[in-house]
């Protein structure tokens, strides 16, 4: 479909499921698909917001993300996905149609067919590898040949890490906003740019 796309060879994987390589040996390589994810796919998304519970400035708990906020989101068409060859999810992202904060007082700039980011999150042991970015930058180009024309995201404040990556994604912070007994920056970039940043 014209939403699969073909990651190619993609070499940045992490030494904790890397199969021991003789000294200056090739890395190990493997295939990734990127894809809309479905109901099939529930029970593996998640166990993979699971694992990013605890991680540091992650802002999730044992109650969110939820069976019932996936399976909206899933409703929606929302959840886009990274699997390996054996089906286990290695990242996802929703983007949501309707702003979950479109009432905070946030003072979102680009408000022509927006689309939400959220519930954004990598495999822990892929982390730092490059692959997010890949992956998002691959996203926002989906969406923009769905027709969306802006990208909105929201972000722990102090994860630095994670606003590197946005900043680096055309992202620009637009606001700040205290919900869910968190700070967080609110960010958003035009997708009618035919240049998207990896």
């Amino acid at each position: 479909s014209k939403n699969t796309l073909r990651f190619a060879r993609f070499r940045a994987v992490p030494r904790a499921i890397m199969k021991p390589q003789p000294k200056n040996g090739p890395s190990e390589v493997f295939s990734m698909t990127l894809r809309r994810a479905d109901a099939r796919d529930s029970a593996r998304l998640l166990s993979l917001y699971a694992s990013c519970v605890g991680l540091p400035f992650c802002t999730w708990n044992a109650d969110y993300p939820n069976a019932e906020i996936l399976s909206d989101d899933l409703a929606g068409e929302a959840v886009y996905i990274i699997i390996e060859e054996n089906g286990q999810p290695l990242a996802a992202v929703s983007a949501l149609a309707h702003s979950l904060w479109a009432n905070d007082g946030i003072p979102w700039q680009l408000n022509d067919r927006p689309v939400m980011l959220a519930r954004v999150c990598v495999r822990p042991d892929l982390q730092g590898q490059g692959l997010a970015a890949r992956f998002l930058s691959d996203v926002l180009e989906i969406l923009s040949s769905e027709g969306f024309r802006a990208a909105r995201l929201a972000v722990d404040k102090n994860h630095l890490a994670a606003i590197r990556l946005y900043e680096k994604l055309g992202f620009s912070r637009c606001g700040e906003v205290y919900k869910y007994g968190e700070n967080f920056f609110c960010y958003e970039r035009p997708l009618t740019d035919p240049s998207f940043p990896r």
